[in-house]
């Protein structure tokens, strides 16, 4: 009998190439996707820019709910209340996001929002003398996280297509002075005297309490 001729083709026998078609997005997932690229995009010095115009939420917040509204009504009172708690959460998803950040421009993004949280959970408070504290903590934490941006743009630059992914590289030249500002900046972000980090989240602990 006569063997089929399909049966003797070996290309029938391979598994098929063609990719297959992954399921569209939804909206919000391509909204998002759109904005990180965007951000990603932006030049380095853009971004640390930035870090002026995310304390200018809690500064309006200050302005408006201290300045407007100085008697304590029923209204304001769910409302700092509720700042309050979400200061609390966004600084336990912060903490996580920053342990599990895997570059550089991740990871001081999720400082920006662990500051933020520490901002909402002082100003949940109601207390003169944690805003003045505050105050304080938001002058150093913007200047802390715009110069360590600039730090990463130029390590950005070094490393080239490693760019600022938290993996072992090859040695960039200025290695030492980069690692000096690195750590200075660092330190500046968690806080460590002598910087004004230190001062300014003992002097909230001190008035919390």
């Amino acid at each position: 009998p006569k063997i089929p001729r399909s049966s003797l083709d070996l290309r029938s026998s391979k598994p098929s190439t063609t990719p297959r078609r992954r399921p569209s997005s939804a909206p919000w997932v391509q909204t998002i996707r759109s904005v990180w690229g965007v951000n990603q995009a932006a030049p380095i010095a853009v971004v640390a820019l930035f870090c002026i115009m995310t304390k200018i939420g809690i500064y309006s917040i200050w302005r408006v709910g201290f300045g407007l509204y100085p008697t304590a009504t029923l209204v304001c009172e769910f409302a700092y209340a509720a700042l309050f708690w979400c200061g609390v959460v966004g600084m336990l998803l912060a903490c996580v996001a920053i342990l599990a950040a895997r570059s550089l421009q991740l990871l001081n993004s999720y400082a920006i929002a662990l500051s933020m949280s520490i901002l909402a959970v002082a100003t949940g408070l109601q207390q003169q003398g944690i805003l003045a504290a505050a105050r304080l903590y938001v002058m150093h934490s913007t200047l802390a996280s715009a110069g360590f941006f600039l730090i990463i743009g130029v390590i950005i630059q070094l490393r080239g297509k490693v760019s600022d992914r938290i993996v072992p590289a090859k040695p960039i030249p200025h290695q030492a002075l980069l690692a000096l500002g690195f750590l200075m900046f660092g330190m500046m972000l968690v806080g460590l005297p002598p910087w004004s980090g230190a001062v300014s989240k003992i002097w909230l602990v001190q008035q919390a309490v």
